[in-house]
């Protein structure tokens, strides 16, 4: 297990006075002012290629990160590629700079040689939750399908086969757990088994009673697949596949269905009741506008009235 710890210093006072766009050296680091508010922090030896540039902060909204970003020959160029090519050569093909342990914490931006690597998709992928969530120290497999589940503290074994992700369990002991990645990954190469929640190593995750809770928070309290398996660290099709080798159907909510009011239909497919009720519209509609015409009438002989008295009063 590739575990490294590594330490997350703060900028000190007398970087953060100091307005100067160039490498500032502290001992074996140096620190380099970027633009809205963000420093990077790099190793003092590559203070002086890095400093050859003056470099601003940059977020990008793909992935939620920031970087520290130059204009190298007319060309956008990150500082950590900078000093990857520098520390470690052109990078293999199909790699690509990854930060180990986050790209950027508070308002740095960590760009030591001990926090790059080159790397492919997917050996970024097995500490991917450690750079998304900017964590220390989280525990990295040395072998493929393997993840550290945090909430379980274990290991946990993935296989995706036609991009359908299988869950094959938790263990302590990361052999034991790269055994059975192995062993779902032949039986699907040589004899096209996909994995099966019937198989003998899926039913020790869970015992009898905690198939009982799944089917009680489900039936009774109405929780729903996926949040049960949030509870018990599995996705939604576990769930349910547990529940079915266990009691061999899985049970329905009992609940009957709010009854209707009996409508018969007329020839043409509409509900008798839905027609008297658009006549009865129609019919208050009418009435409505048949008192609005009396009132304008009335209206009408006051203004004819009283026109006729002022024409006797001039005459």
């Amino acid at each position: 297990m590739a575990e490294t710890t590594i330490d997350r210093p703060l900028v000190p006072d007398f970087v953060l006075s100091n307005p100067d766009r160039k490498p500032i050296v502290e001992g074996d680091l140096a620190w380099v002012r970027l633009t809205q508010g963000m420093f990077a922090l790099i190793d003092a030896s590559e203070a002086e290629i890095v400093g050859e540039h003056t470099w601003c902060a940059q977020y990008a909204t793909h992935n939620r990160l920031w970087r520290a970003g130059t204009t190298i020959g007319g060309k956008s160029r990150s500082m950590h590629q900078l000093i990857a090519s520098h520390a470690f050569g052109e990078p293999p093909e199909g790699c690509s700079v990854d930060h180990i342990h986050g790209r950027s914490y508070a308002n740095v931006i960590d760009n030591r040689r001990s926090n790059l690597r080159y790397a492919n998709n997917s050996e970024q992928r097995k500490s991917s939750d450690a750079r998304r969530n900017g964590e220390l120290n989280t525990p990295v497999s040395e072998y493929p399908g393997l993840t550290w589940h945090k909430r379980w503290g274990k290991w946990q074994v993935r296989l995706v086969i036609n991009k359908k992700q299988y869950s094959l369990g938790y263990f302590n002991d990361q052999a034991e757990g790269y055994k059975v990645y192995q062993d779902a990954l032949t039986d699907w190469q040589e004899h096209g088994i996909e994995p099966a929640s019937s198989k003998p190593r899926l039913a020790k995750i869970f015992d009898e009673l905690d198939v009982k809770l799944m089917h009680e928070l489900h039936d009774n309290k109405g929780y729903p697949y996926w949040q049960i398996g949030d509870m018990f660290g599995v996705g939604r099709q576990a769930v349910r596949d547990h529940i079915l080798r266990y009691h061999g159907t899985y049970p329905t909510r009992s609940v009957l269905p709010v009854p209707r009011p009996m409508t018969t239909l007329s020839p043409r497919g509409k509900s008798e009741s839905a027609k008297d009720a658009q006549i009865a519209r129609l019919k208050e509609r009418v009435q409505n506008l048949e008192q609005q015409v009396r009132e304008l009438q009335q209206e009408n002989e006051l203004l004819y009235g009283r026109l006729a008295s002022r024409e006797s009063r001039l005459t």
